[in-house]
Order: structure tokens, then sequence, then C-alpha cells
């Protein structure tokens, strides 16, 4: 039997996000891109948390803020696999985790 790789056809993410963003030399970002998917009919930039996050420095709370306004500013459907309300809080975490990852 061959192992599978991957998901089958047909298999979408329920939400996803996301980030790039590059440090200045003093640490501080710039270039900030958040993308979020999974929350309307195609991807969708979070330009609210790019604001926040663009030439701020990467502290919890900033981050932290961030990711909720990336969750806030969505209006996302509803279907068989996900209400509005869980997909907002998927993009809240996985908005998290995507910047916190940048910091690494």
């Amino acid at each position: 039997m061959t192992p599978r790789l991957g998901g089958s056809t047909g298999e979408f993410a329920t939400a996803g996000v996301a980030a790039v963003a590059e440090p200045d030399d003093r640490g501080l970002w710039r270039r900030v891109r958040i993308a979020r998917l999974g929350v309307a009919d195609r991807p969708v930039r979070a330009l609210e948390a790019e604001a926040l996050l663009t030439g701020a420095e990467p502290t919890a709370d900033v981050l932290a803020a961030a990711a909720e306004s990336a969750a806030s500013a969505v209006d996302p459907p509803s279907d068989v696999h996900a209400g509005p309300e869980y997909r907002r809080r998927l993009v809240s975490v996985l908005t998290s985790r995507s910047l916190t990852e940048l910091l690494s």
C-alpha cells in the first residue's frame, strides 16, 4: 500500500492566515503583509492589523492586538463546516501563530 502524503481532492482549509514582515535595523517591523483565507470569496488582506504592526516593536501586546484586529475585521460565511465565530477565532489564533513564527 502506498502512503498518502496529502489530502484528497476537494479538501479546503476552514480558515488560514499567511504573514510576512521585515525587521528594520532597530527591530521594528516594516513591510508587513497579512492575508486571510476562508473568510470571504477570495483571500483578504488584514490592512488594519498590518497598520498596527508597521513601525511597531513586535511585543506580545502588539501581536495580540493585531491578531484581534485581523479577526474582528472579517464577516466570514457560515457553512456545514464552521460558523462565523469559529472562523474568526481561527483567524485570531492563526494570525498570532504566524506573527510569532516571524520572530523566530
